[in-house]
């Protein structure tokens, strides 16, 4: 008789969030004096060349690990399914069997079926676990598992070196199975499958030291299992090995930074549909990072992920849509539209483009007040662009009572980024005394 076994569990895909850095072009023009008409807003942004700053966080990991819970109930779902509709083919089957040979079986069919009662299970409790469907040439067994029936089987057959239940255990106690959320133990058993050539527990190695959980952070590991199993196929190493060695840019990692090497394993991933490595080829096609600038590509990658709700690609095809780039037709609608809803879910730079567009009437109808709401949470948030903008705001008094010492103050915070916007500004002999007064009295903005 064959051992039970855990279904199979697809590997969940990911929703990685982009954290890009923005350096935006003169974003008004100056007309003296200086704030008082604010006009045409230069919308599309230039990118610094950062794909480091592509990131992953623990909010990234806990919808991974969410999916992956809904992945395994789905999974105990269909087999409850299937083994039922197995189970009705057998009874179909056997009665046509018995009405042939002209032999009546008995209404137990004791001598065919053993420990039969299927449990359905039910995804709103945590007692019982998926169903086990052992086959043997003539019948099929169901047996109904508890919880830590399921995972003493599965430890059982691991130490035996069964590959498939070294790797349900890792899945298990990674997604919290039961409550048995351990990352320890996910490691130790994605590991002993990994190091039996399974694919998906090598990505999954590779990702925990990468992320140092369940044990040490190692790039050197995370990167020598992420490429054995992205060059095996699996797209979550390859979108993994892409983010790890893209992030190597800032000089402090100890693998070395390829980007060309990334771009072609990110590319892979994102052509066979992955959202999140389609985010991260759009960002690298604005940027030409790794890959040739190509406007129209990256329009291409980031409409999938834009619609899938990834933030920061909503923000980058909005920018597109506002100046009719990337074989996009100009529309003032479709940019405001992206904008908005980047800036709804938080990201800074679009708060501040999408709040000065408000401010002035620009691309959209004028609200002044909500403008300067939205600008505000970017200058908050610690946004250059934000902070240059309420500068400005403060200093001609639009939508806030007008404040030459806050205006320098946020002025000099968007100038200490490296911003160089409003230099022409802060350098008159008005705005220079008023720098100094700030200093002398060690005003700090409100």
């Amino acid at each position: 008789m064959a051992s039970p076994r855990l279904l199979l569990i697809q590997q969940p895909k990911i929703q990685i969030a982009l954290i890009v850095g923005l350096a935006p072009q003169h974003a008004h023009s100056r007309r003296h004096p200086f704030f008082a008409v604010l006009a045409t807003l230069s919308v599309l942004l230039t990118l610094h060349s950062t794909p480091g700053m592509a990131g992953w966080n623990a909010g990234n990991d806990e919808a991974n690990r969410t999916r992956a819970m809904k992945s395994l109930r789905d999974s105990a779902t269909r087999a409850d399914q299937n083994a039922m509709n197995r189970q009705a083919q057998f009874d179909r089957d056997n009665r046509s069997s018995s009405t042939k040979s002209g032999n009546k079986m008995s209404g137990s069919n004791s001598g065919s079926r053993t420990n039969q009662g299927v449990m359905n299970f039910d995804s709103q409790t945590g007692d019982d676990g998926p169903q086990a469907v052992v086959d043997t040439k003539r019948v099929i067994i169901f047996r109904a598992e508890t919880t830590a029936q399921l995972f003493t089987r599965l430890e059982t057959e691991a130490s035996n070196n069964n590959v498939d239940s070294q790797y349900a255990l890792g899945a298990l106690y990674y997604a919290g199975w039961g409550g048995k959320r351990n990352d320890v133990e996910s490691r130790r058993w994605y590991l002993a499958a990994a190091q039996n050539g399974h694919a998906e527990s090598q990505g999954m190695v590779g990702y925990l030291a990468k992320e140092g959980m369940g044990g040490p952070k190692s790039e050197v590991e995370a990167k020598r299992w992420l490429k054995i199993a992205a060059d095996k196929g699996d797209t979550f190493a390859e979108l993994h090995y892409a983010l790890l060695i893209a992030a190597a840019i800032d000089g402090k990692s100890s693998i070395q930074y390829e980007p060309t090497l990334a771009a072609s394993y990110a590319i892979r991933a994102a052509d066979k549909g992955d959202i999140s490595a389609r985010a991260l080829m759009g960002f690298f096609y604005l940027i030409g990072e790794g890959v040739a600038v190509d406007e129209t590509k990256a329009a291409h990658y980031l409409r999938a992920p834009a619609e899938s709700g990834d933030a920061p690609s909503m923000e980058l095809l909005g920018n597109l849509f506002c100046e009719g780039k990337g074989g996009l037709k100009q529309s003032d609608e479709d940019c405001v539209r992206w904008l908005s809803r980047a800036a709804d879910l938080g990201i800074a730079s679009a708060q501040a483009n999408f709040g000065f567009m408000l401010a002035t009437g620009q691309k959209t109808e004028k609200d002044v007040s909500r403008g300067v709401s939205y600008v505000r949470k970017s200058a908050a948030a610690g946004h250059y662009l934000g902070q240059d903008f309420l500068g400005l705001f403060y200093y001609d008094g639009l939508g806030v009572a007008q404040d030459y010492q806050l205006a320098m103050l946020w002025l000099r915070r968007a100038a200490a980024q490296g911003f160089t916007g409003s230099a022409e500004l802060m350098a008159t002999d008005k705005m220079k005394k008023i720098s100094a007064e700030i200093d002398r009295q060690n005003i700090s903005p409100k």
